[in-house]
């Protein structure tokens, strides 16, 4: 249904990216288990929901799926900044190369 719409080019990209982003984040929630942390378990809830998530809710573009599935992303980014998750797509931002600038006794653990 997708390759169909080639009006808006950049719209089916930008879908294509945000269905990347869901599963890698309900991938970070099943990859990583804390069942006594709650931000955790909305996540875990959220991934669960996914699964069952109909077609109405992944057609069009940007389809409704972001919407709904917002909690799975905060839960997947509160996660990642308390595990302390390194960027490791961005080998720019890295913690150690940030560190290189920035005050160094704050980073002394990252290097």
């Amino acid at each position: 249904m997708a390759a169909r719409h080639t009006e808006f080019p950049l719209l089916v990209w930008t879908t294509l990216l945000a269905v990347a982003g869901l599963t890698a984040q309900a991938l970070f929630i099943l990859r990583f288990p804390r069942p006594a942390d709650p931000w955790w378990r909305l996540g875990a809830v959220y991934t669960l929901l996914l699964s069952f998530l109909g077609t109405p809710v992944w057609e069009g573009f940007p389809g409704a799926a972001t919407r709904v599935l917002l909690p799975l992303n905060v839960a997947c980014n509160v996660l990642a900044l308390r595990r302390r998750a390194p960027l490791r797509l961005a080998p720019g931002l890295q913690p150690h190369r940030l560190c290189r600038t920035a005050d160094s006794a704050r980073c002394a653990g990252t290097q």
